[in-house]
């Protein structure tokens, strides 16, 4: 089938949707709809940002009805809608299923050391239920993978944000979960369960050992300071007074930070009319969502406010989720684009990044156009 059945069909198509007929007209000699989309997109996906694209350019494999849907919603939303009740719960058990797993891989990824430390105190304590079993005569349980699988993802994601507390901090929740711990293993051993029992007391112990340094830091913060018995002012420790500063030092000046402010978007048009209107929509969106520190075309700075290098992206701000710096680089030519990838990154290796390759004429994103760093 030709380009040009295609989009008749999909004006057709589209035109014949109950409740959203003559919404948007499409125009099958540009391959593109005649008014705004009414959703904006997503500023991670640039492609969904352009007003005019259908289906993020691939109306062969994604379908948009009413505009307000993201690309594969529809077709899952139709599967699910053919299923029988008993499928749908067999499909939610699968979910289910999968999703320890699909923890655990994430872990993986972020803290590999703490997935295994996690997957395995959880392998410890099966071993030890499974002795439970056997010494009281019971059927004895299988292993449960998916469990492993669970506690180690958990611990894997969960490890870095430990590390990213202050160490008193880290010392309470050590000492609140051995405590949990022991009244785990009291209850285990009151109720048969000797091997269960000894497993979680001991893994209490290894938490509390572990974290011997942050529990004395807890120490620290709490009692140290308290107990101290401050000396009479000018009282030396050997007897006799210190003579009195007759004036304060002088203050030390803080260190200036080189920060230029920021002009929340709002600049002269930058570059063409349809390079600054990709600009101007997503520093619109970027709004929208609260970004903080919105910058148009001024010079690159990271997430503290620090300027770095003398690159001045075409539109940055500060994800509120996330604290990191998003920076959006729009060209017209793919060689420019290589370069800004280059240079982007590496004034700030802690910013998200993203290159779009445009149109010079329309303004549309060219296809196979788009890099995230």
């Amino acid at each position: 089938m030709r380009n040009g059945a295609v989009a008749a069909a999909i004006a057709i198509a589209l035109l014949q949707v109950p409740g959203v007929a003559h919404a948007r007209w499409y125009d099958p000699s540009t391959g593109s709809l005649l008014s705004n989309d009414p959703v904006f997109g997503k500023i991670e996906d640039p492609m969904t940002l352009h007003p005019y694209v259908y289906a993020k350019g691939n109306p062969l494999r994604y379908t948009d009805p009413t505009g307000e849907m993201p690309p594969g919603a529809l077709t899952e939303m139709a599967v699910r809608r053919n299923m029988t009740p008993e499928q749908v719960e067999a499909q939610n058990e699968a979910d289910r299923r999968i999703a320890p797993y699909a923890l655990a891989a994430g872990g993986m990824v972020i803290a590999p050391e703490a997935v295994i430390i996690g997957a395995g105190a959880d392998a410890w304590l099966q071993v030890a239920g499974m002795a439970d079993d056997d010494a009281n005569d019971r059927p004895v349980r299988d292993t449960n993978y998916a469990s492993m699988s669970m506690s180690g993802g958990l611990a894997g994601v969960g490890g870095p944000v430990l590390g990213a507390m202050s160490a008193p901090v880290r010392g309470g929740l050590a000492v609140a979960a051995t405590a949990y711990a022991g009244v785990e293993a009291k209850e285990k051993w009151d109720t048969g369960e000797r091997w269960t029992a000894v497993a979680t007391a001991g893994l209490g112990l290894v938490t509390l050992t572990a974290a011997a340094s942050d529990v004395a830091a807890l120490n620290e913060k709490l009692f140290r300071g308290d107990m101290s018995i401050p000396s009479s002012a000018g009282a030396l420790p050997g007897g006799g007074v210190a003579p009195i500063p007759t004036a304060a030092p002088e203050p030390i000046a803080p260190k200036q930070m080189q920060m230029a402010a920021s002009n929340q978007g709002v600049a002269p048009q930058h570059g063409s009319k349809v390079h600054n209107d990709n600009i101007e929509r997503v520093a619109a969106r970027m709004k929208k969502l609260g970004y903080r520190e919105i910058r148009k075309n001024q010079q690159q700075q990271d997430a503290p406010g620090t300027t770095v290098g003398t690159n001045r992206p075409d539109v940055s701000g500060i994800n509120p989720k996330t604290g990191q710096r998003i920076n959006i680089e729009y060209d017209t030519v793919p060689a420019a684009s290589r370069g800004h990838q280059k240079v982007v990154p590496n004034n700030d290796p802690n910013s998200v990044d993203t290159f779009v390759v445009i149109d010079p004429q329309t303004g549309k994103p060219l296809p196979g156009s788009v890099t995230v760093r």
